[in-house]
């Protein structure tokens, strides 16, 4: 975004970035929840076929697809992991622009008053959690749980447990 923005243009600029902003924002808290959803349908199903594992120990397509839920979990983990990062990026560009275009409808050497501007203070107070670490952080663990239930399939189908 450049300072050579014609000012009768800005308003406009201003009112496309913030809602390219909220629905940045909406789209990370959605692609979240539609990952919680489908892992906790993935790790419920994975439970209730291990319980019947125990009682039925020689079934070998329980075993197969027990080790083929936590495969879909890992993989589903790092696909979550990739879109994530990239909702975060266009929520962060989104969010750079807000800020530069409210600083370009300002008068020079006025307090900033927009909701970036605001935004952008409270973000720079700090807080030990981030959004970003956040949702970043449970495809992750969702995945090191998924690795954990595959070392637990395997030894679950070499009757070692």
């Amino acid at each position: 975004m450049s300072n050579d923005e014609p000012p009768d243009r800005l308003p406009a600029l201003y009112a496309a970035g913030s809602e390219q902003w909220i629905h940045a924002e909406q789209m990370r808290w959605t692609i979240l929840y539609n990952f919680l959803v489908g892992n906790t349908v993935l790790l419920v199903a994975w439970s209730t076929l291990f319980v019947s594992l125990i009682s039925n120990s020689h079934s070998v397509g329980l075993k197969i697809v027990l080790i083929g839920f936590c495969v879909i979990g890992i993989g589903g983990s790092i696909v979550w992991t990739f879109l994530v990062r990239r909702s975060n990026q266009f929520s962060e560009r989104y969010f750079a622009t807000g800020v530069n275009l409210e600083r370009m409808l300002l008068p020079p050497d006025s307090e900033p008053v927009g909701p970036f501007c605001i935004s952008e203070q409270h973000r720079g107070s700090g807080g030990p959690v981030k959004t970003h670490v956040v949702l970043m952080a449970v495809p992750i663990v969702f995945g090191a749980v998924y690795l954990a239930l595959m070392i637990v399939s395997i030894f679950a189908a070499a009757e070692r447990l």
